[in-house]
């Protein structure tokens, strides 16, 4: 037995192997890209290292790649049955446990393993920091806050990754709508640690929501150095910092940014496609002639159509082939979600009946331009959206779509009721004050439509 550098018994052959485990921890905390390497040196010291194990099959896991959902699988066995001989703790177990739930598609069974893990362990940063992948996933905003705050009273700047804890919680606040602790908490963990770009993502988030664009472009450009070098979540960083400048109707530097820095590497992963797909179609709405940038994004999509392993990718796809009008491979992902729909004891199969499924049917009705259908599928399950995962500025693209739907198809009073809700939230969205101006000229009030006219020109620079 030894102890990881937070204080929690491991089970293992020798020191070296906890040391290197915390190493591939820590570099996942920080989004590094030397986790794997760190991991594969626990293994190395010691091949029968369950919790090694364990964390092998989770960072599988977070791919969501077919062939790794397998592999993911045959660690939990493995894990399990080393538990089982060697005599693991308890919480060890527990991880074992929450690894196969996980490879099996209950990922809500797995978040309160984690969680379970927590209220006797508050310091394991690894269940903290699964937790917290899984509940943005499952799009529980208060969980993501509160996962974290429960354990806070147990972590201080002496214990390692206060800082990233620190990030996480401030995600969690914003996610809450709790914006002035948010970016206060977030500016405490950048300052404790310039280089988490969690942290730093976390304040672009309640600047984005706030509608402080100038803020969130001078905030992310002064830290840019410590933020635009690690594993692909940089791309989000980027693609957050487009969202600033489209915003602020600066379009030359939107495609910039995406040509140089969002899809300067063309990767296949679900969370770069989607950082893609939105901001292309967010220009795309805008008016913006994106020339044939659809065309890599729904070639890498269609690979995808039949795996159906997050709703928040598989909605994303479906923006790629609906922008390219390629509607057999569109139709292939929507039935392959409804057969994944059906399936028993895994949780995803819920979000894609109450929302993946008709999120994508109002997709294939938008591209087809048959707005009346896009509205109708889309109002109805504007709650139950934010099942799908993701955050608040991630998942605003569908509210979007819903707005320039009922825009389009001449539901006025349907656009203005949504643009209300939403100019409650934020206030000083231009896009929003730009379309209640449209709603409330469609419905012939002219008073109004001026007073939302010069509210977005008072917004412009």
């Amino acid at each position: 037995m030894f102890k990881d550098c937070r204080e929690n018994i491991v089970t293992a052959q020798c020191e070296a192997a906890v040391l290197s485990l915390d190493e591939a921890v820590s570099d996942y905390a920080r989004f590094g890209v030397n986790a794997g390497k760190h991991l594969k040196q626990a293994l190395g010291h010691d091949p029968d290292f369950a919790m090694a194990h364990c964390l092998k099959g989770y960072f599988f896991k977070m791919f969501s790649v077919p062939a790794l959902e397998i592999k993911a699988a045959q660690c939990g066995e493995t894990a399990v049955s080393l538990c089982a001989s060697q005599g693991a703790t308890e919480r060890e177990r527990m991880h074992a446990c929450a690894l196969v739930a996980w490879a099996s598609g209950d990922m809500r069974r797995a978040t309160t393993l984690w969680e379970d893990i927590l209220r006797s362990h508050p310091r394991d940063f690894l269940a903290l920091k699964l937790a917290h992948f899984t509940h943005f996933y499952m799009g529980a905003s208060t969980e993501i806050r509160d996962s974290v705050g429960r354990v806070l009273e147990h972590w201080d700047e002496t214990v390692p990754e206060y800082s990233y804890l620190l990030g996480m919680y401030a995600f969690g606040l914003e996610e809450s709508a709790q914006y002035e602790a948010a970016e206060r908490t977030g500016r405490e963990a950048v300052g404790l640690q310039p280089n988490d770009p969690w942290a730093i993502h976390a304040v672009t988030h309640v600047l984005e929501m706030q509608d402080r664009r100038r803020d969130g472009i001078e905030w992310l450009t002064s830290l840019e150095g410590h933020w635009s070098d690690g594993s692909n979540f940089i791309y989000h960083v980027w693609w957050h910092l487009a969202l600033m400048h489209l915003e602020e109707e600066d379009v030359p530097s939107v495609l910039n940014i995406y040509d140089t820095r969002i899809r300067s590497e063309q990767t296949d992963e679900y969370l770069d496609i989607s950082n893609a797909t939105s901001l292309l179609w967010r220009l795309g709405e805008r008016g913006v002639d994106v020339g044939n940038r659809w065309q890599e994004l729904a070639e890498r999509s269609r690979s995808h159509t039949n795996e159906n392993l997050l709703v928040f990718a598989d909605v994303h796809y479906a923006l790629a082939l609906g922008a390219c009008s390629d509607a057999g491979a569109l139709r292939t992902l929507i039935s392959s979600m409804e057969d994944a729909a059906k399936q028993k004891g895994v949780t995803q199969a819920e979000v894609y009946s109450q929302a993946g499924i008709p999120v994508c049917r109002a997709i294939e009705a938008w591209y087809k331009e048959d707005y009346d259908t896009a509205v109708e599928g889309i109002v109805p399950v504007l709650n139950q959206i934010k099942t799908i995962g993701g955050s608040h500025a991630q998942r605003d693209v569908f509210r979007q779509l819903a707005v320039s739907a009922a825009l389009k198809s001449g539901r006025f009073d349907v656009a203005q009721s949504l643009l209300e809700q939403r100019m409650k939230e934020r206030p000083n969205n231009l896009w929003g004050w730009k379309r209640l101006s449209a709603a409330h000229d469609g419905l012939g009030d002219v008073a109004a439509a001026d007073r939302a006219r010069e509210t977005a020109r008072s917004l412009v620079g």
